[in-house]
């Protein structure tokens, strides 16, 4: 029943179906290639298969956008498909889908992906390289709860994307924050880090350069080089002192907002 609309209407460029049976009955459809369908969101369904996945490559050929997070049974051999497939992909979202652990890409580029999204994933080192080798254009990348990435690989990937604008790492428990704290320095693209969790800090930095929340951590010679911050929150940090307040400001001139409650 899915590629029936798809099929009959029209001006369809972008379909929603999410939390449904999608992929528990095989469709009798015959498939047609449409190249309007620029955007696919098939979050929350469950029984959406690499298999369906493959149908989804024939049939929208100019996909743009591709949300499959949270159908857990895909693997790489379906996301591989889209990738190599759709040439015209810019967007992708696998969060939370476990069972994709590679991505095996080697031998094609996806010029046009700057955005990709595999948070809670099972991608690891070894995957971060291949898309490090193969998007050139990233300038998004999302690895929140990727519990095997390890400081080593998101070491590569910063310094292979050289126009990389933002990298989330929330909850990434083997990712070291301190290690990370020096690549940022040497990446002058970068706009915003969702900081790890780090036995030294007491909850995440977030928002490097736009913005930065930071407990029990260095700020003073960490905001000399981060002279373009705007909003700065401090609260909570009981080694701020009145002399340290002062230092930032004077040397955050762009700032618009600062927080210090409980200081």
């Amino acid at each position: 029943m899915f590629f029936t609309p798809i099929r009959e209407c029209l001006v369809l460029s972008e379909i929603r179906t999410e939390s449904t049976n999608l992929g528990v009955e095989e469709s009798t459809t015959e498939l047609v290639i449409d190249p309007r369908i620029k955007s696919l969101h098939l979050t929350w369904n469950g029984n959406l298969s690499d298999k369906f996945m493959k149908k989804v490559a024939f049939v929208c050929p100019n996909l743009q956008l591709l949300n499959v997070s949270d159908c857990r049974i895909i693997t790489e051999e379906g996301i591989c498909k889209i990738l190599k497939s759709c040439g015209e992909i810019q967007c992708l979202r696998i969060e939370q889908c476990r069972h994709i652990n590679s991505l095996r890409i080697k031998h094609f580029e996806v010029k046009k992906l700057v955005v990709l999204q595999v948070g809670a994933s099972g991608i690891d080192n070894d995957t971060l390289i291949t898309i490090a080798n193969t998007c050139p254009r990233l300038l998004y990348l999302n690895l929140s709860c990727c519990i095997y990435v390890t400081t080593r690989g998101v070491k590569e990937v910063v310094e292979k994307f050289t126009a990389l604008r933002e990298i989330l790492l929330y909850f990434c428990q083997n990712v070291n924050a301190n290690i990370l704290l020096g690549i940022v320095f040497s990446m002058p693209s970068l706009r915003n880090i969702g900081w790890p969790y780090d036995e030294d800090i007491s909850f995440p930095v977030y928002g490097i350069f736009d913005s930065i929340m930071v407990t029990n951590f260095g700020v003073v010679p960490l905001l000399r080089k981060l002279t373009n911050v705007t909003k700065i929150d401090l609260s909570g940090n009981k080694s701020i002192t009145d002399k340290s307040i002062a230092s930032i400001l004077r040397n955050s001139q762009s700032l618009r907002f600062g927080g210090a409650m409980s200081c």
